[in-house]
């Protein structure tokens, strides 16, 4: 033991005297300064990102320790190809290339809140000279607007401030300093890549952006592929609807397992807008997700595809958004989940078939770093409903209460404790107070969707045409309920389900009030959504399946399946 902690002595003497000889041989300190705010602008999205979700203080100064690494190391290679022209050469385009791209990086967060990522390579691919011409006035517009704030200015002051007190400081200060970040960067990384499962990429700009075109280049051929097996509407004709609610708003929830939603049961207030039961709102309480994962249950839901085991493939069962289509809506599907990566399922692909397709959030799973709030998508869909006279069928896809919940609310919206979770819900021996924190964020997650639900409501009352919301989560989620496990099971697969009516809606079909009473308490699978939209907007189609629709009096209870296995 002693002569392990003796050569580990040895390495980091060298390692410190190494260091120190080269820096005070010939490095400005100036240099050192405008390279590591270089490698500043490459990591500004990781510190934003600690900054929202964690406020880890810790591990934002190793980010920023990471980043004087960086610019030790882009120092010191200057100074060690001095007498080799070529070698300079490279380090010199090494060290463009990284400029550049820490600049888009910083200048794509600052503007957009996401750097460098498979979204923003993405755009960039697909976009044209004639759509670059026509965004250029706007990028200016903004870069400008951001120029006239006072937290700009801010930042200016501080960095000439940091070169005039860099170079008057003594050499042997500055070497302390800059081989005391050195250390702590290098320790921070290799922690980082040790415990990160994700995104192990995001601290190296080069690295980082390889990847993430790699990953776009992969997926948009997958796309293709699948999108190529797409099929039309078939037996189209027999597609008819008298449109009983013009503007429709299916909301698909992410992960909300029923059990901890408080109209159900549950102790702690986290659905009080649900709670509450105004303006129309039905809860029902039996519907079972076809599945635990969203790749198979949300295309069961928005295609005819049924819960148990199927016949043929998926792209030869007709989908909601070709048939509302047909039906002469407006379709749209808003998704602030991803369109591609690991978490990427079927619904990418399926998607495709609304009248226009919008993504705010995340391209790709592993784009960890471009979260939005579930609440940006209201913003999108006001705008659709104001600026269109038609007939509209609105698709949100919510990020919900996916995993990791904390990154699911903002933190001025949170509620609930550990301490709340502990003292407010039944007695589990195996609840520490870290998992309670777990159960905490997750319940606080809910309790904001409820309030998007709240919001998407308070929209579609205040609307003059008939107008109706179906909220319904994907699959639920065990954290830690009935023992010590966190995640899928098919045990958990119960999930929240509304439907909403405004005041137009039931005063023109009085009747379908009654039926969404009686049906309330009907067991069902959400596999056959497709065909209660069909009774709730007064359509008909040939491939209609009555004894399906849990709105129809010909509705048969039957065996429902999760994940291809019978539940009933």
């Amino acid at each position: 033991m002693s002569e392990s902690r003796s050569k580990i002595s040895r390495i980091v003497g060298w390692v410190k005297r190494w260091f120190s000889r080269l820096l005070s041989a010939s490095v400005s300190a100036r240099v050192w300064l405008a390279l590591t705010l270089v490698a500043l602008m490459s990591v500004v999205d990781i510190i934003g990102y600690y900054l929202e979700y964690s406020r880890s203080w810790i591990v934002i100064a190793g980010v920023v320790s990471f980043a004087a690494l960086k610019g030790g190391i882009l120092s010191l290679s200057l100074w060690l190809t001095r007498r080799w022209w070529v070698a300079r050469v490279a380090v010199w385009l090494f060290i463009a290339g990284f400029a550049l791209l820490s600049i888009v990086n910083a200048v794509s967060y600052m503007l957009y809140d996401f750097g460098i990522s498979t979204k923003l390579l993405a755009i960039i691919y697909e976009t044209n000279p004639s759509e670059v011409r026509q965004f250029m006035p706007g990028l200016f517009d903004n870069l400008q607007t951001t120029m006239r704030t006072w937290r700009f200015w801010l930042i200016v002051v501080a960095i000439v401030g940091a070169f005039y007190f860099v170079g008057r400081i003594r050499r042997r200060v500055f070497n302390a300093v800059a081989l005391s970040l050195a250390l702590l960067g290098g320790v921070y990384f290799v922690w980082f890549v040790t415990t990160s499962r994700r995104a192990r990429t995001s601290h190296i700009i080069y690295a980082r952006t390889a990847k993430y075109c790699g990953n776009m280049i992969s997926d948009m051929k997958n796309m293709r592929r699948q999108m190529a097996m797409r099929r039309p509407l078939p037996d189209r004709e027999t597609a008819v609807s008298e449109r009983w609610a013009e503007k429709v708003v299916l909301v698909i929830g992410e992960s909300a397992s029923r059990d901890h939603h408080s109209v159900y049961g549950y102790p702690l207030p986290t659905t009080p807008f649900a709670q509450s039961g105004r303006d129309s709102l039905y809860v029902f309480d039996n519907a079972l997700a076809s599945s635990t994962a969203t790749s198979e249950s949300v295309p069961r839901m928005i295609t005819f595809i049924p819960d148990g085991p199927y016949d043929g493939a998926w792209y030869e069962y007709p989908t909601l958004l070709s048939l509302f289509k047909a039906y002469g809506y407006s379709t749209y599907w808003l998704s602030n989940q991803e369109r591609t990566g690991d978490f990427s399922n079927l619904s990418g692909i399926l998607s495709y078939d609304a009248s226009e397709v919008r993504y705010v959030g995340s391209y790709d799973s592993e784009d960890n770093l471009t979260n939005w709030y579930d609440d940006v998508l209201l913003p999108e869909l006001r705008g659709r409903l104001r600026n269109d006279s038609t007939a509209q069928l609105f698709s949100l896809h919510l990020m919900g209460s996916h995993v990791d919940y904390r990154q699911r609310y903002p933190r001025r919206r949170a509620r609930f404790t550990a301490r709340d979770v502990m003292r407010g819900t039944p007695s589990r021996p195996w609840l520490t107070e870290s998992k309670a924190s777990t159960v905490a964020h997750y319940d606080n997650s809910i309790a904001f969707t409820d309030s998007v639900l709240s919001e998407i409501v308070g929209t579609l009352r205040d609307l003059p045409r008939p107008a109706a919301m179906i909220y319904v989560a994907d699959h639920g989620e065990d954290v830690y309920d009935d023992r010590d496990f966190l995640g899928r099971d098919d045990r958990f697969a119960y999930v929240p389900f509304y439907i909403y009516v405004n005041n137009a809606y039931l005063a023109a079909h009085p009747e379908m009030a009654a039926r969404l009473r009686e049906s309330v308490h009907t067991p069902f699978s959400t596999a056959n959504l497709i065909h209660a939209l069909i009774t709730l907007t007064g359509s008909r189609y040939s491939r209609y399946d009555s004894s399906r629709d849990f709105l129809s009096p010909s509705f048969q209870a039957r065996p429902r399946y999760v994940d291809d296995k019978p539940q009933d």
